[in-house]
Parts: C-alpha cells; structure tokens; sequence
C-alpha cells in the first residue's frame, strides 16, 4: 500500500525530500486508514 500512497503523493506534484519523507512516513498509517479503503 505505500507505494499507492507515493504514488497519489508525487501525483499532487508536491516534491519528495527526506525530510519531508519522513514526516509523511509518521501520517502514512492515518493516511491509508481513512483515505485508501480500496483494498
């Protein structure tokens, strides 16, 4: 499922640092839970 997310999130054309990777890397789960009900 990450890889959906990066995908959606580079999609947005917001650029990717480590910095900012990282602090994604900390909202992903709340991410996936309430917006990636797909799967």
């Amino acid at each position: 499922k990450l890889y959906n997310f990066f995908f959606v999130f580079k999609k947005s054309g917001a650029p990717i640092s480590p910095v900012s990777e990282k602090k994604w890397t900390h909202n992903i789960p709340d991410f996936i839970f309430k917006g990636d009900n797909s799967e």
